[in-house]
């Protein structure tokens, strides 16, 4: 049985690029005798099951990465209020169900990947371009691989220096 667990571990080494000494807690051995009835199997049968793997990924880590994206779109041939287009983005936004926050002069998205955050500009566009002759965009990216919740962490981040800064 030694043998058979020895072989499982350098097999999954191998599989999962996981060294086999860091490997630990995560196995439990069940054995028992091959086939009593007729002894013809004289071999013991090992069963090994993975109990708690906190240590091992089965599949490539995904990097957490954060895209602040904060922009503004509207149209140009509207008049002075452009709120009612503003207003079919945002509820897009709303409905997509990131996190975002709108502001006096723009919104800010929170994703986890760039061709999500690419998504939400696109799908603006396409809500304005239908009923306009000329838009206007603005776009400031912010993207941090490893974290994510900055659109509420950066800010606490702030008000555990100053106080709160929201009134």
């Amino acid at each position: 049985m030694h043998k058979q667990v020895k072989r499982f571990l350098r097999s999954f080494d191998t599989e999962h690029k996981v060294k086999a000494p860091k490997v630990r807690n995560i196995i439990a051995l069940s054995a028992g005798q091959g086939n009593k009835k007729n002894n013809k199997n004289k071999h013991q049968r090992c069963e090994i099951k993975l109990v708690h793997s906190t240590n091992i990924r089965t599949q490539p880590k995904k990097t957490k990465m954060s895209v602040l994206l904060e922009f503004a779109m509207f149209p140009t041939d509207k008049g002075t209020s452009v709120s009612k287009d503003v207003s079919k983005i945002i509820a897009m936004i709303r409905d997509s169900e990131i996190p975002y926050k709108l502001t006096p002069m723009g919104t800010i998205i929170e994703t986890e990947e760039m061709s999500e955050a690419l998504e939400i500009v696109q799908k603006s566009y396409d809500l304005l371009k239908d009923n306009s002759e000329r838009i206007y965009a603005t776009l400031t990216f912010d993207i941090q691989k490893g974290k994510n919740n900055r659109l509420v962490s950066k800010v606490q981040s702030i008000e555990n220096k100053i106080g709160k800064v929201e009134k």
